[in-house]
């Protein structure tokens, strides 16, 4: 129970790497606010699933893509629980298709979930977890493809690529504030697709 009378909050918390996150969290003794753009039916099974380990879940469908989406869920997750202590930024969108097909609107909307998300929930939550200075947490989930680069995947790589500096940025910044700022790259994992 290392993480007793913390509060997590995962984005893309629905299925794969995000409901595993969110359980990961849960049998440590987090309460969790679980996050997913849609299937509310799984996404209260992860809820109902984390709770069996003792601890609150508070589930949120939200597109992370909207910036006034993600600062509706961050009020209602603060209003819930009173604070966040970790934000885990999971949610990603990872289409395949060719450079030149890409379309300006997917282009957009890759990079709106991947990379401004994790600013969207950071600047809704760095303040509160700068104030308090008790060791707050931001976490994005980054891809090895952003260092070594990967076809038919330009705008998934270029996000992730973004989100790599925007971590590294916020490490600094928030840094004296006690908040730490990681970003994990993983490699491939196998897990349900959606696009």
């Amino acid at each position: 129970m290392r993480l007793k009378s913390k509060i997590a909050l995962i984005s893309g918390a629905g299925r794969n790497i995000g409901k595993a996150i969110a359980l990961a969290y849960a049998r440590e003794g987090a309460d969790v606010i679980v996050v997913a753009r849609e299937n509310g039916e799984a996404l209260d099974e992860v809820a109902a699933q984390c709770e069996k380990f003792g601890v609150k879940a508070l589930p949120i469908l939200a597109d992370v893509g909207d910036s006034a989406q993600v600062e509706t869920t961050v009020r209602r997750g603060l209003e819930h629980f009173g604070k966040v202590d970790v934000l885990a930024c999971v949610a990603a969108l990872r289409p395949h298709k060719p450079f030149w097909e890409i379309s300006y609107e997917e282009w957009d909307r890759v990079l709106s979930v991947n990379l401004n998300s994790t600013f969207y929930f950071t600047k809704a939550l760095a303040p509160s977890m700068m104030e308090r200075r008790t060791g707050g947490s931001i976490i994005a989930l980054g891809g090895l493809a952003s260092l070594t680069g990967q076809p038919l995947r330009a705008h998934v790589v270029a996000s992730k690529t973004g989100l790599y500096g925007l971590i590294k940025a916020l490490a600094v910044e928030l840094g004296p504030f006690g908040v730490r700022a990681n970003l994990i790259a993983v490699g491939h994992i196998d897990t349900e697709r959606a696009n």
